[in-house]
């Protein structure tokens, strides 16, 4: 139910606008707040542990980059290698995840590090919209689905 939060606040775009921005426009926001919001990155991550500095961190297949996250941030219970959607927001030099976090299963890494890097190179903000909201799409079927195996359902033509 986060997960669906977080779209329709921060991406859905109706006749009106998005709500988010709708509110933003409409009240005084304070600054830092407004310019968090502009951060918020949409993408699908791999938990690759903790660092030396005992922080938590994530890589971020679509964008290819890795992402430390704060050492305030409250990060659900992850495992090394765990691939999940969420979003990340930047505040004062610092990260952190978004509550709604959708898990996928990690023996579909490869397929999509391979569809995120031919997104990547689009280099199209609604491709890339169109790209998660189908792995969103798959994961459903494929919970749906649990007796086919994950790589039969996360198929991109």
């Amino acid at each position: 139910m986060s997960a669906f939060n977080d779209w329709y606040l921060l991406q859905y775009v109706s006749e009106d606008g998005c709500p988010i921005w709708n509110y933003v426009s409409e009240n005084s926001v304070e600054e830092k707040v407004s310019k968090a919001l502009k951060t918020i990155k949409h993408s699908i991550y791999e938990y690759q542990g903790r660092n030396l500095r005992r922080q938590h961190v994530l890589k971020d297949i679509v964008h290819n980059r890795k992402i430390v996250l704060s050492k305030r941030a409250i990060i659900p219970s992850l495992i090394k290698n765990d691939l999940f959607i969420g979003r990340v927001i930047e505040t004062e030099g610092e990260y952190y995840t978004l509550s709604g976090l959708c898990l996928l299963p990690g023996d579909v890494k490869n397929v999509l590090k391979k569809e995120g890097k031919k997104v990547r190179s689009l280099n199209d903000v609604k491709k890339e919209m169109e790209f998660l909201l189908k792995v969103e799409n798959l994961k459903t079927k494929w919970v749906r689905y649990g007796h086919l195996d994950a790589k039969s359902i996360f198929v991109f033509n």
